[in-house]
């Protein structure tokens, strides 16, 4: 047991860079905090000199197809009810080749959609390949599914399309911008350097943004919760370990 507990305490560290940015993308991501929050953000990376390498805003957009009920296991995955948030094969790319995550670009022909959700639930891949979405400008068939909370900013949901899906989608008004606050929702992607070491830094930024009406997720806090999960672990183990060892002496 005490070899075991080790032993994933380490697959954890080994991982816990790779699993932070599977959840962020970025060094940080915000959104729904409006002017004053972009504004807060930018003092303190002046103030604290940050090397910034990487920074875009992402204008959010969703879309309410018909879809009939999904269930996976006991739970009502998806209904008629699900807004998706969404994005043109193009967009989605540029966003995913820019963050720090492993996934690489989709290749999405006319009629077709990925479907990406946050979570590692068993059967979804069997439960949405074939699914339809059902639009006035025609029917989208999902033929891919990636498991990923990076593109969804809040929405649980999401759905890449090809380039001029979208456009004919966009036309017919069945995609509309996320709306909070009578404006038009973005989000804020960020990478910079050390930003998995600068304590202060990452202080500062989440006393600004939880001052802000928006959500965040910054890197340092995912990879220093993993490191501390570490580190209780390995003490775990160590200490199962002397109580083997006095009991066997």
């Amino acid at each position: 047991v005490a070899a075991t507990a080790i032993a994933t305490g380490f697959t954890l560290y080994s991982n816990a860079e790779r699993n932070t940015y599977s959840n962020t993308g970025f060094d940080l991501v915000y959104w729904g905090g409006g002017a004053s929050a972009d504004s807060k953000v930018q003092e303190i990376f002046r103030k604290y000199d940050t090397d910034i390498s990487y920074e875009d805003i992402v204008t959010l957009y969703e879309t309410d197809p018909v879809t009939e009920n999904v269930v996976v296991g006991e739970r009502t995955h998806l209904s008629d009810e699900s807004i998706f948030r969404i994005y043109p094969e193009t967009e989605y790319n540029k966003l995913i080749s820019a963050s720090k995550t492993s996934l690489g670009p989709v290749r999405i022909s006319g009629g077709e959609a990925c479907y990406i959700y946050p979570f590692s639930q068993e059967g979804i891949e069997r439960a949405m390949v074939g699914r339809k979405l059902g639009f006035q400008s025609g029917d989208l068939h999902i033929t891919e599914v990636i498991r990923s909370s990076v593109p969804g900013f809040g929405m649980e949901h999401t759905i890449v399309v090809s380039d001029g899906d979208y456009t004919e989608m966009m036309q017919n008004g069945l995609i509309i911008p996320s709306v909070q606050n009578s404006g038009m929702l973005k989000a804020v992607v960020v990478n910079f350097r050390n930003a998995l070491d600068n304590r202060q830094l990452n202080d500062a930024l989440i006393t600004a943004l939880e001052a802000s009406d928006g959500k965040y997720k910054t890197a340092y806090n995912l990879y220093n919760e993993s490191m501390e999960t570490f580190g209780l672990i390995c003490f775990i183990g160590f200490f199962m370990s002397g109580v083997f060892i006095l009991m066997t002496a």
